[in-house]
């Protein structure tokens, strides 16, 4: 049951410059709940220890006959142990069968009210656990052209929910649709945008006001689609910042709170956002898989599911995800969790729970951040795996760095992946660690024209010196003109500078930087802001999360 997170303020973790835990999470067991051979299972909810419900439709297994392709919900009351099915709502006094349909999800607010949609645009409400299904918004079964189905729903509360899925035209052009609801039985289509040949797979409401949808986009917008709702599902906008124009499609998305969320889809992609999706952060999953679902207990333990029978769990708020084992190779569309337990459905059957693990301790997050004005800025870069903090729990946002662990923060905030070698043509680096460090991401740094290096030979890097405002400044500029072609513009002449003053190498870079907004945040920014002051941690963390904002 996903409120039960609502008011959970899940702090990220994160990995240091030089501190990095190698040690991975375990793996805990997933172990076979008995239900139906012959359902697959589309979508799960769990409230407390007991009440969970399934939702999906029948097939025949091989060598048997029977009716297949009826929608059906079961529900059980033993953690399990005993099922019953449901596999007709009411209208009236009429009971209608969902022959031809599935049941793609259901979302329960306590263990006797949820709500449930169909394939064909359904929506079906119960207040007696799920034993008898009552329509709420008739769906489009009947029609040929001009159809619509939902993919998911979710409530906030009793009276506030929204429902996502596509909607074909009457030429076969397929788009987005939105329905949303402020009484928890009437339902109104939302004002959202409507790309071409899109479809949204996945929804999730945070509180009666704020909510996430992601999808598809089409295959002329190659940008993941994530929209956001701030009135309750009646208005959407499009977020983007951050997100990859490689064409992958997005299946799930959780929040814990207005802030902190994640969503998963296509080749084992995993974005998160510790800013309300103002910006959008890739987390490695270790896997190529299509990610369908994923949520997060209370605690900040987190589960994405996917093709191949692919379960990964995260007990460090997602750096890293670890890889279970499952004894299936079925999908698995659909996790959730309450309590002490997770499930895990798809098809074939397959229901698998797990006990939620004990949260990771060495993943906790920065206990010196709170009041820091760069708190958003590092902890984005945190849950990215590109900053981290010390041994102590700690970031220390007011202390130096050098040049060479920034060399090492910006190679990872570009998205460059460093190689394995460590020639460099810089002498002073001394020599590097069983990681390559700091040579590598030196050179890389190097080779993308990132750095230039303190003298005309390039044979100096300085790499222990703190880096100064001006050097971090010049390196974040080259490296977004190198790798981020068009994301910053020239100033035009005459445009007012604090920094018109400033002489080469670093002036135009300077100019450049607070034109695009680079600068923005930086506290004591004016006339007095030293260009040759050395940065500090927190600094350079806020300068690459304006980047990110481009």
């Amino acid at each position: 049951m996903r409120k039960l997170c609502l008011a959970v303020l899940m702090i990220m973790g994160a990995l240091g410059f030089l501190f990095l835990s190698s040690q991975p999470a375990e793996a805990s067991t997933w172990t076979a709940v008995q239900g139906a051979k012959n359902i697959n299972y589309f979508a799960a909810d769990l409230v407390g220890a007991t009440h969970g419900w399934v939702g999906g439709a029948t097939f025949v297994p091989p060598g048997q006959v029977g009716f297949e392709d009826t929608a059906i919900i079961g529900r059980t009351t033993s953690a399990g142990a005993n099922w019953q099915y449901s596999t007709s709502h009411e209208t009236g006094n009429v009971s209608v069968g969902w022959n031809f349909r599935t049941a793609t999800t259901v979302d329960f607010i306590d263990t006797l009210r949820g709500w449930a949609a169909l394939s064909d645009g359904t929506i079906i409400s119960t207040s007696d656990g799920g034993v008898t299904w009552k329509l709420q918004a008739e769906g489009s079964f009947e029609f040929r052209d001009n159809n619509w189905g939902y993919s998911s729903l979710a409530m906030a509360d009793a009276a506030h929910g929204c429902a996502v899925g596509g909607w074909v035209g009457f030429i076969g052009i397929t788009y987005p649709r939105i329905v949303y609801t402020e009484n928890g039985s009437d339902w109104k289509e939302a004002d959202y945008p409507k790309p071409e040949n899109s479809s949204l797979e996945s929804v999730f409401m945070v509180d009666a006001e704020y909510g996430w949808a992601v999808g598809f986009a089409g295959p002329s917008d190659q940008t993941p689609l994530i929209l956001v709702t701030h009135d309750g599902g009646a208005t959407w906008t499009r977020q983007v910042h951050g997100l990859p124009s490689t064409g992958i499609d997005l299946h799930g998305v959780w929040f814990a709170d207005r802030q902190h969320g994640w969503a998963v889809g296509d080749f084992g992609a995993i974005f998160v956002t510790v800013d309300g999706g103002a910006t959008w952060w890739s987390q490695p999953s270790g896997t190529t898989a299509a990610l369908l679902d994923v949520n997060f207990a209370p605690s900040g333990v987190g589960w994405g599911v996917g093709e191949k029978g692919v379960i990964l769990e995260t007990t460090r708020r997602g750096l890293p995800w670890v890889l279970q084992t499952t004894g299936t190779s079925a999908t698995l569309r659909s996790v959730t969790s309450a309590g002490a337990a997770a499930w895990a459905v798809g098809d074939e059957g397959v229901i698998l729970t797990a006990a939620v693990p004990a949260t990771d301790p060495s993943g906790p997050g920065f206990s010196d951040i709170g009041s820091s004005p760069y708190e958003t800025a590092i902890e984005s870069l945190a849950v990215a795996g590109i900053a981290g903090g010390f041994l102590d729990g700690t970031y220390r946002p007011d202390a130096t760095l050098n040049r060479a662990q920034f060399a090492k923060l910006i190679v990872g905030a570009l998205g460059i992946v460093p190689g394995a070698a460590t020639p460099t043509q810089f002498t002073d680096l001394g020599s590097p660690n069983a990681n390559g460090y700091p040579h590598k991401y030196v050179q890389t740094a190097f080779d993308n024209g990132i750095t230039l290096g303190i003298n005309a030979a390039g044979t100096l890097f300085a790499p222990w010196n703190p880096i100064r405002r001006d050097q971090a400044v010049s390196m974040i500029v080259r490296g977004a003109k190198s790798l981020l072609t068009g994301t910053l513009e020239g100033p035009p002449p005459g445009t007012p500078s604090l920094f018109t003053g400033v002489g080469e190498p670093h002036g135009e870079n300077l100019r450049i930087a607070d034109y695009n907004g680079l600068l923005s945040g930086l506290i004591g920014m004016g006339a007095a802001w030293s260009v040759t002051a050395t940065a500090t941690r927190g600094e350079v963390a806020q300068m690459l999360y304006n980047l990110r904002l481009k």
